[in-house]
């Protein structure tokens, strides 16, 4: 991820910031898969630092700039938030397929066997991060809804 984004800095070094951000995130935020990435994983702290270093970079922020307030500086939401309610998005999707082996694996996986699969470690950590009871996931799309609004950010 960061020679990607290195490489939409070098070569879009003449453009606007918000440019540059609007192609940071359509060449940099292929995250393929990342709803079934563990989002508790440590690993996951490592892209966020990678994504926040290149936010940096585009709007010239001091190196010292507090990680929490990066994201808001530049209209976006914060990358753990948007990984999560991507995943939101995903497991409601499965929960709601008209494929009944989706359905019913998917069912499964967050209701049963939550804490053994990532899929229902991450259910039940947004959940808890949007503090919605697990049962309503659908309520965590409406939340990440109303922050992508106060963001003014298109997801």
């Amino acid at each position: 991820m960061c020679g990607k984004i290195n490489n939409v800095l070098c070569y879009f070094y003449k453009q606007d910031p918000v440019v540059k951000q609007k192609l940071l995130w359509s060449y940099c935020a292929d995250f393929y898969g990342s709803v079934l990435w563990d989002i508790n994983h440590p690993s996951m702290e490592d892209v966020c630092i990678a994504w926040r270093k290149g936010l940096k970079r585009i709007w010239q922020l001091p190196l010292q700039t507090h990680s929490g307030i990066v994201a808001p500086i530049c209209g976006l939401l914060p990358l753990r938030l948007e990984i999560m309610c991507q995943c939101a998005g995903f497991i409601v999707k499965c929960l709601e397929s008209f494929n009944g082996v989706v359905r019913s694996v998917a069912t499964h996986v967050v209701f049963v066997q939550r804490m053994r699969c990532p899929v229902g470690r991450n259910a039940q950590h947004c959940a808890s991060v949007f503090e919605v009871p697990l049962v309503d996931m659908t309520a965590i799309i409406k939340k990440c809804l109303v922050l992508v609004a106060e963001t003014g950010w298109i997801i």
